[in-house]
């Protein structure tokens, strides 16, 4: 007698962690994992139970989001006490290597232009055989991580999990700052386990009892089981014809999703989008996504694009990932190629700029992306130029368009647009909100404050378009969606300054006769 099938429910959450924490690009490898846990997580969790009430009015503060504050109630200070003392033994290998790190590069930047050889010999144990140390052309001492030797080590693979939860898309609490410490269920396996595929597919078209029950390790019938299960098949939307030849179909999923459909090519760039439909944040959810998807193009690394979340449970059906190459060896340039790896894919290519990759009806440019990491060495981010069916579709995604001759040379490359997708979320946060725990030393406050993490502004948006010359602009990735808010961390007003420019490079672009316009939520339209 067969099985009954059984289906998630459309809700149901199935967030990676790693040891508790939101699995973000700086927690899959072993030494910036170390970094965020002995100089984030630690010092946040011992604030937490030192004094809670700070934590709790903080976090019911809007223009506090985004803070270094966990947002749990002060009830869970015992949970979070408990789990800061199973972090002190489960990861204790990657904080030593950690403060390892930062001890030694704080003394290597004494080294004075002599050879560093004599130097190796005073490499701590925990990172011995894992280095290189080198200068660079002006004979500033360095640090390459071997990161093919990281990943074969141990040191943090045994701290993946998926937490199986209910939780809503909205009010999610902020990866950065709050532990993952409730939840119907979690299992501790490794991202690339078959399992998440199972449980992927499970959304769409169930699978038999038994395997959910061993996948998800609980007893058919108990409160936990029936909250995240269903036997009642999910009412999917209605698949979309097949664009006719000569047509692309654009669906954008909210932030920086988009999904461009030809005759013959399927390609979903940054995908983060909602798991639930609801207006108007998200009329369109993961279940309008067509089955295959051949190409998953990521921009750079920064969470609300690079989303292990999305990307676990987009496995089964994406066919070739197209990622810009790493700054090898860099603490904050890891490799998205080996990060892949960790997550079960195979199929993945490191474009260089100007490298390409060729479809079945077009092909998919590499562009350079400057600006919106804090001036930090950071190769692995790509606009990227899509030619699908004639139609010609650029996404300049966070630039920050600090040399205007640069798209005087991207136009005089690429020629004509048909769309140009710009983000304009200028005013960013200072370098220490991300990449605080990579710094060996802290940087002086004012320097901090200048190195922000911002796009365009309407003044720079403006002579892009000038020089472009895109027969339409929208301006997407803006954060404003609430299902992304766990990733931004922002909480708009009327007259915050990414608003404000956003309005006025609209406003500039009506006065010289350039159609633009904003995209939000959702939308679907033939180009």
């Amino acid at each position: 007698m067969s099985d009954t099938t059984v289906y998630l429910r459309e809700g149901v959450k199935i967030e990676p962690l790693m040891h508790g924490w939101h699995a973000w690009a700086h927690l899959i490898g072993p030494v910036q994992h170390g970094l965020n846990t002995a100089f984030r997580h630690v010092p946040i969790m011992k604030s937490f139970v030192a004094n809670p009430a700070v934590h709790v009015a903080a976090c019911k503060n809007p223009a506090l989001a985004g803070g270094p504050f966990i947002d749990l109630p002060a009830s869970d200070v015992p949970r979070v006490k408990a789990h800061l003392e199973a972090t002190a033994k489960a990861c204790d290998a990657i904080m030593e290597l950690a403060k390892d790190y930062v001890a030694f590069d704080q003394n290597l930047q004494t080294a004075d232009g002599f050879s560093l050889n004599e130097r190796y010999d005073a490499l701590p144990p925990s990172m011995r055989g894992l280095v290189e140390l080198h200068y660079d052309l002006n004979a500033h001492p360095k640090i390459r991580w071997f990161e093919g030797l990281l990943d074969g080590a141990g040191l943090n693979e045994h701290l993946e999990q998926l937490s199986i939860t209910t939780s809503s898309d909205v009010g999610r609490p902020f990866f950065l700052s709050t532990p993952r410490l409730h939840g119907e269920q979690t299992l501790n396996l490794r991202f690339s386990d078959p399992i998440v595929d199972t449980l992927a597919k499970a959304r769409l078209s169930g699978a038999p009892g038994a395997h959910l029950e061993a996948a998800l390790g609980l007893e058919r019938g108990g409160e936990a089981w029936n909250a995240l299960t269903t036997s009642t098949a999910p009412t999917l939307p209605a698949p979309q014809p097949a664009p006719t030849e000569g047509e692309v179909r654009v669906t954008y999923f909210g932030h920086a999703c988009v999904l461009l459909e030809s005759a013959q090519s399927t390609v979903l760039l940054d995908p983060a989008l909602s798991w639930e439909r609801y207006a108007p944040d998200a009329p369109l959810s993961m279940r309008d996504l067509p089955g295959r998807l051949d190409y998953l193009v990521i921009s750079h690394g920064h969470h609300d694009h690079f989303s292990p979340e999305m990307l676990l449970q987009l496995r089964w059906r994406a066919g070739r990932v197209l990622v810009p190459a790493a700054n090898s060896g860099s603490v904050a340039d890891p490799s998205m190629k080996r990060m892949l790896a960790r997550l079960g894919y195979a199929d993945v290519r490191a474009l260089e700029p100007l490298e390409d990759e060729p479809l079945a009806d077009g092909r998919i440019l590499s562009l350079p992306f400057p600006g919106e990491h804090s001036d930090l060495d950071i190769f692995s981010k790509q606009s990227v130029l899509v030619e699908l069916a004639g139609k010609r579709f650029l996404f300049l995604v966070d630039s920050d368009a600090v040399d205007l001759r640069l798209y005087d040379r991207i136009a005089a490359r690429i020629g004509p647009i048909d769309a140009l997708f710009l983000g304009m979320e200028c005013g960013g946060a200072p370098l220490s909100w991300l990449y605080g725990p990579l710094l060996s030393r802290p940087l002086p406050r004012r320097q901090d404050e200048s190195r922000r993490l911002s796009a365009s502004d309407a003044d720079k948006a403006i002579e892009v378009v000038r020089r472009l010359k895109p027969a339409m602009t929208y301006v997407y990735a803006m954060g404003q969606e609430s299902f992304v808010s766990h990733l931004t961390g922002l909480a708009y007003e009327e007259d915050s300054i990414q608003l404000q420019q956003m309005r006025r490079f609209l406003d500039l672009c009506q006065n010289e006769g350039w159609a633009a316009a904003q995209l939000f939520g959702a939308r679907r339209w033939t180009a």
